[in-house]
């Protein structure tokens, strides 16, 4: 993204009528009583009034959400890279009652599986097996984590405290061996699936993130 971003943040790329981070903001506000954004103040200035909280020390996305979430309250996190139109599939996570972890899911290529966490359910639903990155031959499932999720105030403490259980260093955690660890412990993942009414978009890839600048261009 480099070529794209020249030394700034992606989140701060323009998209429609503000940037990739006001379209996130303006998802996360339309369903959750309170925001926080998990930052680095060498990225760039977020906009006026958006509450912030450093990362943990640890890398990678475990760390990163780990750093914003409430133990005592249902969470939503949205990863910034992934957008949607027409519409947020975040509103339905928040309908669903089932889980007290739910990903939203959405079926991708033979192609595209090892560019993503891949999740095996069963019939009604639940996972029953995450993957980081897989290759095709490894699973049948296509179902790739898109870009959302929701921890109940359970999971979420969980999840702090298997982060905070790690080493510091290089090491980048991501949340493949969480999910396991909370299954072992009886946690039940759901998935929250995205139908063909639903496009997501990447951010974070170039060509994703060029795509997504002209469906938003012409939704404004």
């Amino acid at each position: 993204m480099q070529s794209v971003t020249r030394g700034g943040a992606k989140e701060l790329l323009p998209l429609g009528s503000g940037t990739v981070m006001d379209h996130i903001l303006a998802s996360a506000r339309a369903v959750c009583d309170q925001v926080v954004v998990v930052w680095e103040l060498g990225k760039g200035d977020l906009p006026d009034g958006v509450a912030w909280v450093p990362q943990m020390p640890q890398r990678g996305l475990a760390p990163a959400i780990a750093s914003g979430v409430s133990v005592e309250d249902s969470n939503l996190v949205f990863v910034p890279e992934a957008v949607f139109l027409p519409y947020d599939r975040a509103a339905r996570m928040v309908a669903m009652g089932e889980g007290d972890i739910v990903l939203a899911l959405t079926c991708v290529s033979d192609e595209e599986v090892s560019k993503f966490g891949i999740c095996e359910v069963d019939d009604h639903g639940w996972v029953t097996r995450m993957m980081e990155k897989p290759q095709p031959s490894e699973t049948e499932s296509r179902w790739a984590i898109c870009g959302r999720y929701r921890f109940s105030g359970r999971a979420a403490e969980m999840l702090v405290e298997w982060v905070a259980s790690k080493p510091l260093g290089t090491t980048e955690f991501d949340l493949s061996g969480f999910f396991a660890l909370a299954q072992e412990r009886g946690v039940r993942i759901a998935g929250c699936f995205l139908d063909d009414s639903v496009h997501r978009f990447d951010c974070g890839d170039p060509a994703g993130y060029a795509s997504a600048k002209e469906a938003f261009a012409h939704e404004g």
